[in-house]
């Protein structure tokens, strides 16, 4: 009889994307891509500010999941750089590896004209198709990041709208 608190591995051929967490180290079932891919969709408290002048969202920020923004006037949102992002990464899970996402939803939530245009930082880039970096008043969007490279030094990521 198998125990039911015991993962058996021996099974696991061919199982691309079925990700665990054991004793807090990833695993994945295949040997191509052994750490697998994390998608961080919220650790913590969602943070609601309310800047006068442009702000730099940090990385602790950045892994809550949902930033809402209540700016007074036209903001200037910009990211931490790929290094705190990937130093928070590294702290709050098992380890960033190259390929892992951060989920965020940032909310516009002003009630006159403060459309947020958002900026990048040291080592963080947008997609080079991205059209838009702009949150218009009262609406929301979905951002994206991706890790690109996680050695310590070289710390890049990529920002999708």
């Amino acid at each position: 009889m198998a125990n039911p608190g015991v993962i058996d591995f021996t099974h696991m051929e061919n199982q691309a994307g079925m990700d665990i967490v054991q004793n807090n180290q990833r695993v994945r079932a295949t040997a191509t891509n052994p750490l697998g891919v994390n998608y961080l969709d919220g650790i913590g408290t969602p943070v609601s500010i309310t800047p006068t002048t442009s702000v730099t969202l940090t990385a602790a920020q950045l892994l809550t999941g949902i930033i809402t923004i209540k700016a007074t006037n036209a903001t200037t949102v910009s990211f931490d750089t790929a290094a705190n992002i990937v130093a928070a990464v590294n702290s709050a899970t098992a380890g960033a590896v190259v390929g892992d996402y951060i989920t965020v939803l940032i909310v516009n939530g002003a009630t006159v004209t403060s459309t947020l245009t958002l900026a990048t930082s040291t080592g963080v880039t947008y997609d080079a198709n991205q059209a838009n970096s702009t949150i218009p008043v009262s609406t929301s969007r979905y951002v994206l990041i991706r890790l690109t490279n996680v050695t310590p030094g070289s710390e890049a990521c990529v920002v999708y709208l």
